[in-house]
């Protein structure tokens, strides 16, 4: 076995060997990883291999493994020293070292009792499976033409201590360079609070949620395809922190994810579709650190239809529409569409959130514009297309009824900003009474994204917040006591 392995030993407790019944007991069986032998890849209590016999009855010699109750363990330093060797799993000689165990050709594996943990850095819960059943049938089969698949996969666990794992499929182990496979997944009340740790390295946080979906798989050398038919995210809490340093991951994620999504656009030998994806009863929110001072803004309530998300062309635009409460209160609701394009980004938004009190908006206020408010009310409006590298739209915030001042709430201030904030709302109400009691601005955007030294999306991204803050801060200052002309 071990002359088989490429980065791993194998260490052996004791051998039974039973001539009568042609099989072998191998106990205590120790997997560990050459370059981190610290920790145990895997303990296997009890390997049982013995000869077929009804392949033997129709003249074959073929062998079955049993593996009762493995415990495989991994780790963020395993998946690394993986990712530095580039030894692909066909060839790290696996099947090799189970056939070297017993002197036949293996046809069927059964895993009974598995469980399976992968433990990454920092706070946070290990992902597990626990009770994992797996069966392999007819693994040694000949070698089949390309997308035929005569070995059956089968498999049914607990996913993170009350999720539901099903897989259902059939495989060809002896396609090159790799083996292919295919079939149907079904993952029940699974919580995405497990995956916090990970989320982190993308400046997310993950407070809890659960996730049902239902989908359909094929990998072989010639074709990759996911289809996810169905899915349902509950209960969704989870924070984007957005830091200096966090800033310049996103912006190589985003980079990786753009020329990963280019890539991929129309490709007759890869596709990736969405049929139906649904997030119920959500709480999202971006929380900035990066600003002169922090603010969170959120949507609660959140609900979200996503409608055919694909890599081709030909199915069509893909849809997403949104509605929640911005800041606990004001109605928002979006619609989206989105199109696969070698050309980059092609898509339009639209964006209305209504009569949210402006109070609630204070740290972000503070932040840009340097004042709070005691009351008032705010909307926006916006429309963004992108389309052949160009992106147009405009943004369009309302403020009503600003109240800068109130003596109760502003005992602790200074008398300079007593003064500066009653200035505010006295000159707020003067504008008010001249127009309809309600100020707006609106910002046109326009600009191009096809600079060849600059990521598309961030491109987008960015031309969208700059509209955000021009527009918002004059129509502010404008509500709040400050005239200025809408910028343009």
């Amino acid at each position: 076995m071990n002359a088989r392995l490429k980065g791993y030993s194998v260490r052996l407790g004791s051998a039974d060997v039973h001539p009568l019944s042609f099989s072998v007991d191998f106990r205590d069986l120790v997997v560990r990883q050459d370059a981190n032998p610290e920790a145990a890849v895997m303990n296997i209590p009890r390997l049982t291999a013995s000869l077929e016999w009804r392949s033997l009855l129709r003249g074959k010699l073929a062998g079955d493994v049993k593996i009762e109750r493995p415990a495989l363990h991994l780790d963020l330093n395993h998946l690394q020293q993986e990712a530095r060797e580039q030894v692909p799993p066909s060839e790290r000689g696996w099947q090799d070292a189970l056939e070297a165990t017993f002197p036949l050709r293996i046809n069927t594996i059964y895993v009974e009792a598995a469980t399976v943990t992968y433990i990454d850095r920092g706070p946070g819960k290990p992902l597990s499976l626990s009770d994992l059943y797996v069966l392999l049938e007819n693994v040694r089969n000949v070698r089949s033409p390309d997308r035929v698949y005569p070995s059956v996969i089968w498999a049914r666990g607990t996913i993170f201590d009350r999720g539901w794992l099903a897989v259902d499929g059939h495989a060809d182990f002896l396609a090159t360079p790799h083996p292919g496979v295919a079939g149907r997944i079904e993952i029940t009340a699974m919580d995405v609070d497990y995956f916090e740790p990970v989320a982190r390295r993308y400046n997310m946080v993950v407070k809890q949620g659960s996730l049902s979906l239902g989908g359909q798989f094929e990998y072989a050398p010639t074709v990759r395809t996911a289809i996810l038919e169905r899915a349902t995210l509950e209960g969704l809490r989870m924070d984007y922190v957005h830091t200096p340093k966090a800033a310049a991951q996103a912006r190589t994620a985003a980079k990786q994810a753009v020329e990963t999504t280019t890539a991929v656009a129309d490709r007759p030998d890869i596709h990736l579709r969405v049929d139906r994806l649904d997030v119920v009863d959500a709480t999202v929110a971006f929380v900035s650190k990066t600003a002169r001072r922090p603010y969170r803004v959120s949507f609660t309530e959140a609900s979200l239809q996503m409608r055919n998300l694909t890599n081709q062309r030909a199915a069509g635009p893909g849809q997403v529409a949104f509605r929640g409460k911005f800041m606990g209160q004001g109605p928002a609701e979006a619609t989206a569409s989105f199109e696969a394009s070698p050309k980059g980004p092609a898509f339009t938004v639209k964006l209305a959130i209504q009569d949210t009190d402006l109070a609630a908006m204070n740290d972000m206020l503070q932040a840009y514009a340097g004042i709070d408010v005691t009351s008032g009310v705010f909307s926006l409006y916006s429309e963004v297309a992108a389309r052949d590298g160009r992106i147009g739209g405009y943004v369009k915030p309302l403020f009503r009824d600003v109240v800068a001042y109130d003596p109760a709430q502003d005992r602790e201030k200074s008398f300079g900003r007593k003064l500066k904030e009653r200035l505010v709302g006295a000159v707020s109400k003067l504008l008010e009474n001249r127009s309809r009691q309600e100020v707006a601005t609106r910002v046109e955007l326009s600009g191009r994204l096809d600079d060849p030294n600059t990521n598309s999306w961030e491109v987008a991204l960015g031309l969208v917040q700059n509209a955000f803050f021009k527009a918002i801060l004059p129509g502010f200052e404008q509500a709040a006591g400050r005239p200025r002309a809408p910028s343009s």
